[in-house]
């Protein structure tokens, strides 16, 4: 799995990055990732991902997995003397590596507060100082703050070089800001002559420079660089986007205590057939499902629907003309039970209506999504395990409330499975 958390930005985005330039290269350079929500409609007849390989990457053809990636053990976990606003207990912790002097990270200041002020238990905030070698001003705007800091206002000194950053930056020399921030430093209440002199102490400035040394050293891009849960989530995101990460991170920690700690027991017999009905909220649909070609996703679809892993959940993505998706009890596309198993390709086909393939990820990561597509869709060929057929309630499929998450739009409320009933013959 990428290391990059998959966040869907499909919204406008605000900002544009500061970047860094001048910084060295580095042997780990993160790399932001383009988002995917499966399966994907394909502007050609070429699959949107690489063929299944056909050595089994799983032992047994399944395994545990997380459901939240593990944060990239690349960025340092919050430390004890770090600039933090929130609880320890939070379950979002947003760590940014910024530059007092990017107008980006000024903009995305007001908000991360608003975001914080609406999840004060939820969220958090971690600074950490990347100034940038081609801001003139970048390494004496963060001295300024770890000045202020040595008198317990660290915030109050970030947040008005970020709300007055137009007043500072068209000044022409350190010379000119150091004048203008003492004459700041009255307003926020700091001991003028102490703050004047903490501004350039040699542990100040070397602090500062060893931050920015340590950014540098992690290849990052520019600023903001903002991590969430330790995962690159981005340097172009708004307050719609913090939002949909916050509700993303809170839906799936959510699911955490319903997933399953060991992949399903094999109770599938491939010489009988299994019936899934899907009772909806708009009728049901009936599926046979295919044992002989997908043992495995069949075994796996039966235990979660036994257990009633799919009661109430919603059809989050309905395409006309494309798939009904569903399968997450999160209505995100990113929900899994727990475990992922491989790709089973046979020689069945996209080829009509009806046909039930097995959403993921990628090659090898399925879980509890699956959709129904309408008409035949080549391009999933290869790609996507099939799981069975659609032969009653067609009609009640192409009925489901059309919804695409990419919009970013207000979407109307999904259609739901109520219960999903199997019959063995």
């Amino acid at each position: 799995m990428k290391k990059i958390l998959p966040v869907v930005i499909v919204m406008t985005l605000l900002l544009t990055a500061c970047g860094a330039a001048s910084a060295p290269a580095a042997s780990a350079t993160p790399v932001k990732s383009t988002p995917v929500v499966l399966p994907t409609v394909a502007a050609t007849a070429a699959p949107t991902l690489e063929p299944t390989v056909t050595v089994t990457p799983l032992p047994g053809g399944c395994a545990v997995v997380p459901l939240l990636p593990v944060a990239d053990p690349m960025f340092p976990a919050p430390a004890e003397g770090e600039y933090i606003q929130g609880p320890a207990t939070a379950l979002i912790t947003f760590i940014e590596y910024a530059d007092f002097q990017c107008p980006s990270c000024a903009q995305l200041s007001p908000f991360l507060k608003n975001i914080m002020a609406a999840n004060p238990d939820d969220v958090r905030l971690v600074y950490r100082y990347f100034p940038l070698t081609g801001h003139a001003l970048a390494l004496i705007s963060s001295q300024a703050a770890e000045a202020a800091a040595r008198q317990g206002k660290f915030w109050e000194m970030h947040d008005l070089l970020f709300a007055k950053q137009a007043d500072w930056t068209t000044l022409t020399s350190e010379a000119s800001f150091t004048d203008w921030v003492i004459s700041q430093a009255t307003i926020l209440g700091l001991d003028n002559a102490k703050f004047a002199a903490d501004l350039t102490d040699a542990a100040v400035v070397k602090k500062i420079a060893d931050a920015q040394a340590a950014a540098e050293s992690l290849g990052l891009p520019g600023t903001p660089f903002l991590l969430a849960n330790g995962l690159y989530i981005g340097d172009q995101v708004d307050e719609t986007s913090l939002t949909y990460v916050v509700g993303l991170i809170k839906s799936l920690k959510a699911l955490e205590a319903r997933t399953y700690k060991e992949c399903p027991p094999v109770t599938i017999d491939k010489t009988k057939q299994y019936i899934a009905t899907l009772n909806t909220t708009k009728g049901d649909i009936v599926i046979q499902l295919n044992a002989s070609k997908a043992p495995i996703a069949v075994n796996s679809f039966v235990f979660l629907a036994q257990n009633g892993w799919y009661d109430g959940v919603p059809f989050h993505r309905v395409l006309k003309d494309f798939v009904a998706q569903t399968g997450d009890p999160t209505g995100s596309g990113r929900g899994n039970p727990g475990y992922a198993y491989i790709n089973e390709i046979s020689d069945l086909k996209f080829d009509k209506d009806g046909v039930v393939g097995v959403a993921n990820m990628g090659p090898n990561s399925n879980g509890s999504q699956f959709f129904i597509t309408f008409g035949a869709q080549d391009s999933l060929d290869g790609n996507y395990t099939i799981l069975g057929q659609v032969f009653q309630g067609m009609d009640v499929a192409k009925n489901l409330t059309v919804r695409d998450p990419s919009t970013g739009a207000n979407l109307p409320d999904p259609d739901k499975i109520i219960k999903v009933t199997i019959e063995v013959k």
